[in-house]
């Protein structure tokens, strides 16, 4: 009995101490393999972002460039606005191009704030359009221009900035997706785009400019919508702090004006523009039907570079700010 319980008693400390045996899922071994692969395969996650961001991403990131030209201008001239003001207006030494493709008129107000903070407003062109109106567009904040943190860090990949975007990143590098986009970033602030709506062909742009308009359909109510809600108070913020503000519409393209003529909410909400800029004693410059040449435009609504420059003359001089050289 004693042999049997020595020989057992020898194979257990064997078992104990073999230092070869492979670890479980819930030995000290196993975790610490299990953490230094997790470590490493977060090193390889970030160092590729990192490369990723840098190499493709920032290059062609125009909301950071935009918001650095916020941080940089010293003018007090500006224009707000979204992207018909963006692609719009250019080549006007005096102002400064704030509008940015995609912003709402409350993302628009945060912007103002922002800008104004530190420096007394001056003349200010304040793009207010029928799309504005739309319901759908003003649903969402957008960007706070208030509390967003523009500087992307040391690390960009672990930056406020970029940080929450980089599966996203992922999933446009990955799909072959390209992030360069197809406007000119001028020193102005301006996002310009050189093609022509004239070389497309006439029943496409009929297509655009229907789809356009059904799209981006304002309010029925324009006077008790959010936007213009948000506007008066955008407006009477900019009044109130001294500054010269005209109420500008930018131009469409002659096949959005016809397809518009069947929505009566649109000429609705331009009479609403025409009769708040006179409650506030604004200057109005309407252009919706102004320009007939489709070589002006990009695309339904939106100008090119060539039609931004001249409509910026026009509106500086129309606004009675003075004629700037272009």
């Amino acid at each position: 009995m004693d042999t049997v319980n020595s020989s057992t008693s020898s194979s257990n400390t064997e078992l104990e101490t073999d230092t070869g045996a492979e670890p479980t899922a819930h030995s000290p071994r196993y975790t610490l393999l299990w953490l230094a692969t997790l470590a490493a395969t977060f090193a390889i996650f970030l160092g590729t972002s990192e490369a990723l961001i840098r190499l493709h991403v920032e290059p062609n990131d125009l909301l950071l460039k935009h918001a650095s030209l916020m941080s940089t201008s010293t003018s007090a001239n500006a224009v707000f606005g979204d992207s018909h003001a963006s692609l719009g207006f250019t080549g006007q030494p005096e102002f400064v191009n704030l509008a940015f493709p995609g912003e709402n008129l409350r993302t628009i107000a945060s912007k103002v704030e922002h800008y104004f903070s530190e420096r007394s407003p001056g003349k200010v062109i304040f793009q207010l359009g029928p799309h504005q109106f739309s319901e759908r567009r003003n649903s969402e904040f957008g960007l706070d221009y208030r509390n967003a943190d523009w500087k992307p860090g040391a690390s960009r990949a672990l930056s406020a900035w970029y940080r929450p975007k980089v599966l996203n990143f992922w999933k446009v590098y990955l799909t072959g997706d390209e992030f360069r986009v197809n406007r000119a970033l001028q020193t102005d602030g301006a996002q310009t785009v050189d093609t022509s709506l004239a070389e497309m062909p006439p029943s496409d742009r009929r297509t655009q400019a229907e789809r356009t308009v059904t799209d981006q359909l304002p309010a029925a109510e324009p006077a008790t919508s959010t936007a213009a809600q948000t506007a008066k108070s955008i407006l009477s913020a900019l009044i109130s702090r001294g500054a010269e503000v005209c109420l500008v519409t930018f131009p469409v393209a002659p096949d959005q004006v016809a397809y518009a003529k069947r929505h009566p909410e649109i000429a609705a909400t331009r009479r609403y523009i025409d009769e708040l800029a006179h409650s506030l004693t604004l200057k109005r410059v309407d252009y919706w039907s102004a320009i007939q040449d489709y070589a002006l435009f990009t695309n339904s609504d939106h100008l090119n570079a060539l039609g931004a420059s001249q409509l910026a003359s026009m509106a500086v001089a129309d606004c009675g700010f003075g004629q700037t050289e272009g």
